[in-house]
């Protein structure tokens, strides 16, 4: 259900093929487009203006395990996955560019479970994942820096899996941990 905060009005969006298809993940684009995934592995793109859904049909399609979606300021939808790492669609072009787009460490990617999405002000994509630290990645270029816990050092991310992320007033990023530790970067 979605509320339309200008018609004050609540939009029901239509049932997605069948009552074992349970909606996991849901974000907004600048427009009036909804992007929903499921625990079957399809992504919907539902616009509010026309009050229709599509599916957006790629390499994960079919593939439970999509855990978390995010849309950035580049019409980009960023879709984390249990078992196929992280996937970057162009609602544009309406087409997967993950490999062209990421600089540096894909393969790495492509393991990962994410589980968090946080993007700042700044134009980064913070991505949490179950045991592979946190992916900082610059949304516009498409460059990775991973920060982990390195023990014994103090200064390291406290754990390497991160369940939320968040922005203060002074851009400091706020990450909490499987430990329920509070970090800041």
């Amino acid at each position: 259900t979605v509320f339309n905060n200008k018609a004050e009005y609540i939009c029901k969006i239509p049932n997605i093929n069948s009552t074992e298809n349970r909606i996991i993940s849901i974000d907004a684009s600048r427009g009036s487009e909804f992007f929903i995934s499921t625990n079957k592995g399809k992504v919907y793109n539902y616009s509010l203006k026309i009050e229709k859904i599509e599916e957006i049909v790629s390499d994960y399609s079919n593939n439970p395990g999509i855990t978390i979606l995010q849309v950035d300021n580049d019409d980009k939808l960023w879709i984390g996955t249990e078992a196929h790492g992280l996937f970057v669609y162009d609602i544009k072009q309406k087409k997967l560019i993950q490999d062209s787009f990421l600089i540096g460490k894909t393969a790495g990617i492509k393991k990962e479970f994410f589980i968090s999405f946080f993007y700042d002000t700044d134009g980064f994509i913070w991505s949490g994942t179950d045991g592979g630290g946190i992916y900082k990645i610059n949304s516009e270029t498409g460059k990775i820096i991973i920060y982990k816990n390195k023990f014994p050092n103090l200064f390291s991310i406290s754990s390497n899996t991160i369940i939320n992320i968040s922005q203060d007033l002074q851009q400091n990023i706020w990450l909490v941990t499987n430990h329920g530790n509070a970090n800041v970067i």
